[in-house]
């Protein structure tokens, strides 16, 4: 889905729908859209530059990172970005980067792709480290059972010190 940037811009426009999230675009990443993001946009300026804001609901399932099971994750996202055209950014190769540079994305046709854009957002929402509850204790790294449910039938080795040959020679 795309919106024309020239044509938002022409006056204060807005932007409020839904935009349909692909769940094979985020699988892998162990993020799982439940229902359509709820997207509303304001584009604001005149060619060749616009500033563009807005807030994202998100629906989304997030895999735990101890446990692997599935939880809720429903973000309420805010922000802002400014657009200018793909000839006004450096050239290739090493440039410093000045100050309010970071906040400005390059576009080669006044078209905003909004799966893109949520996208981006998605990303920069999710937690490094999902998990599904503080307290979640994981797998057991030998057996694999969810240690969520009970303890497993495991074995628990007496943990090898470094410094046990010392002890073993003091005595």
């Amino acid at each position: 889905m795309r919106i024309d940037l020239d044509e938002y811009a022409r006056k204060l426009r807005v932007f409020d729908g839904l935009v349909p999230l692909d769940s094979l675009r985020y699988a892998p990443d162990g993020i799982h859209p439940r229902a359509p993001a709820h997207m509303r946009l304001e584009v604001q300026g005149e060619a060749p530059r616009f500033r563009v804001s807005g807030g994202l609901d998100l629906d989304l399932e997030l895999e735990c990172c101890r446990c692997l099971r599935r939880f809720p994750y429903e973000p309420h996202l805010r922000f802002e970005l400014l657009l200018a055209p793909q000839s006004d950014a450096p050239g290739e190769g090493d440039h410093p980067i000045e100050d309010g540079q970071l906040e400005v994305s390059f576009y080669r046709e006044p078209q905003l792709e909004l799966e893109d854009l949520v996208q981006e957002q998605v990303y920069l929402a999710r937690p490094m480290k999902p998990v599904c509850a503080p307290e979640c204790r994981g797998l057991c790294p030998r057996c694999g059972a969810d240690l969520n449910e009970g303890p497993c039938d495991c074995e628990t080795p007496e943990p090898i010190s470094p410094f046990a040959i010392l002890r073993r020679d003091k005595t």
